[in-house]
């Protein structure tokens, strides 16, 4: 038996270059899209310490955070809570509890919990019993820390988005 088989052998070329290859983008395309996103993540994980939660200065010791509580001791010895309220277009500062020790202008520092450009930093004028000042808008909550001019006590708490009043006390009478 004798068969004949016609073999036609011909040099295939490619039909197109391989960056028109659709199935090329995704070999290419998807790791290359995850190397770029890694570097992005890192350059902004490692930008701008501004978004700190603690505003306070702190000292770093074998990778602790050490921070001066002194103020927030002070506040607490004494009782110390006050009522911030907002009255239409301003702030008010009435005392709740506790022995104020001094009587002159405050110190009200309005943080954004997420964006560290928008914190508002106010001067509390006295009025009688009542420290006033210009209220910014409260379409977002907002940290608050009052502490006198000199720094030597220091009260905190928490105005949420849309409220009407907060109670400021130290954080250490929180624990």
């Amino acid at each position: 038996m004798n068969v004949a088989t016609n073999i036609n052998v011909s040099t295939a070329e490619p039909s197109s270059k391989f960056w028109r290859e659709p199935m090329m983008w995704l070999v290419i395309g998807l790791p290359l899209s995850a190397v770029i996103a890694s570097v992005w993540l890192l350059v902004k994980l490692s930008g701008d310490p501004l978004n700190d939660v603690v505003r306070d200065d702190v000292q770093r010791v074998a990778e602790a955070q050490v921070v001066n509580l002194a103020p927030d001791e002070l506040a607490q010895q004494r009782g110390l809570a006050m009522l911030l309220s907002v009255v239409d277009d301003r702030l008010e500062l009435r005392t709740a509890s506790g022995e104020l020790p001094q009587t002159g202008a405050l110190h009200l520092l309005l943080a954004h919990p997420l964006d560290a450009s928008q914190d508002r930093e106010l001067l509390l004028q006295p009025d009688g019993d009542v420290w006033r000042t210009d209220a910014p808008a409260t379409d977002h909550d907002w940290n608050i820390t009052v502490t006198a001019q000199d720094g030597a006590w220091r009260i905190t708490g928490r105005l949420l988005r849309d409220g009407k009043a907060a109670l400021l006390q130290s954080t250490l009478a929180r624990r």
